[in-house]
């Protein structure tokens, strides 16, 4: 295989990048290839960045904490975490993202989902919240902040790997 520079992409990037910051929208390069063989485009993004997604992982976290701890609304987490002038006509009736990540959550950040299985929706996203919050290095205490802190030491290689390929560290 033979991968061929195809030139940078801006990836959009939406939410705050703290658990107590303000939500805003940027811009961050990403890299393409193409495979000279068979002309496949591959992206190669910065660590830490999740694939096919537009809000930065801490802006996942805090969305994912904001709906299952606190109990808001979707249509609230999506006032609270997405930037000004983001909201669709979907934005008034709720946020169907929630439940994707919720989802999502396990794989992005190589998580071991419990023996047993685990709930799904609002009740698995606690289990997530507390892997995540034991990964911080520096853990505060306080569950949304700690897991906020874990999603970002998480550098993002492996995020596709199968368990044995992914990373031990």
């Amino acid at each position: 295989m033979t991968l061929q520079g195809h030139g940078l992409r801006t990836r959009t990037q939406s939410g705050p990048d703290a658990w107590d910051g303000e939500p805003f929208e940027d811009g961050v390069a990403v890299r393409r290839y193409r495979c000279v063989s068979c002309g496949a485009v591959i992206t190669v993004m910065p660590a830490g960045l999740l694939p096919r997604t537009r809000f930065r992982p801490t802006a996942i976290v805090l969305a994912l904490a904001l709906w299952t701890l606190s109990g808001l609304a979707s249509v609230a987490v999506r006032r609270r975490v997405a930037p000004k002038g983001m909201a669709s006509q979907e934005s008034e009736r709720g946020w169907p993202s929630l439940r994707r990540w919720a989802r999502q959550a396990w794989d992005w950040w190589q998580l071991r989902r419990p023996v047993g299985g685990v709930a799904s929706g609002r009740e698995g996203v606690e289990a997530v919240l507390q892997r995540l919050a034991a990964r911080a290095r520096d853990g505060t205490g306080e569950l949304v902040a700690s897991a906020v802190e874990g999603a970002a030491v998480f550098d993002g290689h492996g995020v596709c790997a199968t368990p044995q390929e992914a990373p031990t560290s």
